[in-house]
Formats: structure tokens, C-alpha cells, sequence
């Protein structure tokens, strides 16, 4: 309850929902999914990440929500690592099967928005666009707005209006 624990494993297996899982963590670089974390500094949210890790984050608690309409703005910058490698943004729908929906910008300014449901099928709304709002490289901030209305989404960075999405499912679940 009061200190820290240290863990060391060996390799995770394991199924679920017909999935197959591997980590191994004997090289950071190939491990995709355990080796990252968060902090709260000064009123903003630090995400950190080995090499080639895809990095969820939630603030804890995670609470159970089944959003279907929402409206979210996110300030995100970049301030360490290869920008060229490194993409932020927003990720909805998520019920925590490995389905959801991403809006990402990568650190080179490039927005995608893809739709990936649990059994591993992945779906681009848009082909990768280069972003004119977006300054590429390190601690440049972005700002992103997301609107979800009736399967509309709408996307603003940087104050551009990029237009209207329609989605093809009412994405439910947490933001």
C-alpha cells in the first residue's frame, strides 16, 4: 500500500475472447503493449513509452462508460523521442475488447483515423492526410477537437476545421 513493487516476468501467454497474447520481455523493443506509463505534473498528463510500444492510457480509475455522443478537446505535445515514430491523439468506442476508434496525428503532422474491432480488422475513415495546422517535430502543441454526433464525427485541429466524418457504427464505450 505504501511502496512501490518491482516485477520482473519472464514471457506472458495467454488467451482471451480467441485472441492469443505473447509478451516478451526479455527486449524491451519488441514488446508491444507493457512497457509504458503515465504521470500528472503541474496540471498536465505525461505519457512515457519504450521503443515500439503502443501505449493506452486511461487516468485511473477507469470508470464503465458507454458513450455514444461526446464532445473532447486535447492539448498534446511531443517532448522527447523521434517524432517521426510517434503518434498522440484520441481513442473512442473502446469497450475494452480491442475495438475502438483512433484520431491520431503523428509528429510529423500526418492525421489518420481508422476504426480497428476485436477480432483484428482495421478500417481507415480516411487515407493519412499531412496537416498544414500542425507544426512537425518536438514540444509543438496541438489542439484537438472531437465532436460525435449521430455517427458524425468532426474533427478541428488547431483551430482548421478538417470537416465531417460519417461512421459507419455508433461507436459506444469510453473516451
Amino acid at each position: 500500500d505504501s511502496n512501490y513493487v518491482n516485477v520482473t516476468f519472464d514471457d506472458v501467454r495467454g488467451k482471451s475472447g480467441g485472441k492469443t497474447f505473447h509478451d516478451d520481455f526479455s527486449d524491451a523493443a519488441k514488446s508491444t503493449f507493457s512497457l509504458g506509463g503515465s504521470y500528472t505534473s503541474n496540471g498536465v498528463y505525461h505519457i512515457i513509452s519504450s521503443p515500439n510500444v503502443t501505449v493506452w492510457q486511461n487516468p485511473l480509475p477507469r470508470a464503465d462508460t458507454a458513450v455514444q455522443h461526446f464532445r473532447m478537446h486535447v492539448d498534446s505535445t511531443i517532448v522527447g523521442g523521434d517524432p517521426q515514430k510517434i503518434a498522440y491523439g484520441l481513442i473512442f468506442g473502446d469497450t475494452g475488447d480491442f475495438g475502438y476508434t483512433m484520431v491520431l496525428v503523428s509528429g510529423s503532422g500526418m492525421l489518420s483515423v481508422v476504426r480497428n474491432d476485436s477480432s483484428g480488422n482495421s478500417q481507415q475513415y480516411i487515407q493519412p492526410i499531412q496537416l498544414e495546422s500542425v507544426t512537425p517535430g518536438l514540444n509543438h502543441t496541438a489542439s484537438i477537437d472531437l465532436t460525435l454526433i449521430n455517427n458524425e464525427l468532426s474533427i478541428t485541429v488547431n483551430k482548421t476545421n478538417l470537416g465531417t466524418l460519417q461512421l459507419d457504427n455508433a461507436p459506444t464505450g469510453s473516451v
